[in-house]
């Protein structure tokens, strides 16, 4: 499958974007098709995936499972929350020279179980 295109997004890629895009987002696939690769680290704690793109339209990451957008993670403050947003974001930072990690603010993170 070409990287460039997918299936339509799942119910849960589709609210998760309203909830978490930035900017004039007008889809999941519309993220996708504008989104930079983001290589995230076999170790880093993230949903199981085939394939991640960086919106920075939208400062979000769209993550693709075989023909399927499964959801997407916002790279602005308030929705990085937990583990899964911390990691995102360190390595759309390492790859794309942006600084999303700096403005975590420590009250909105959850506790790690």
């Amino acid at each position: 499958m070409s990287s460039k295109y997918a299936a339509d997004p799942t119910d849960h890629a589709n609210r998760m974007l309203r909830i978490r895009g930035s900017g004039p987002t007008a889809s999941v696939i519309g993220s996708w098709n504008r989104g930079l690769r983001v290589e995230v680290p076999d170790a880093a704690p993230v949903p199981r995936h085939d394939e991640a793109r960086y919106d920075a339209q939208s400062a979000v990451v769209v993550f693709r499972r075989e023909d399927t957008l499964t959801t997407c993670y916002g790279l602005a403050p308030a929705h990085i929350t937990n583990i899964h947003g911390v990691a995102i974001a360190a390595a759309v930072d390492a790859q794309y020279g942006t600084d999303y990690r700096s403005g975590i603010e420590a009250e909105n993170l959850e506790e790690a179980r």
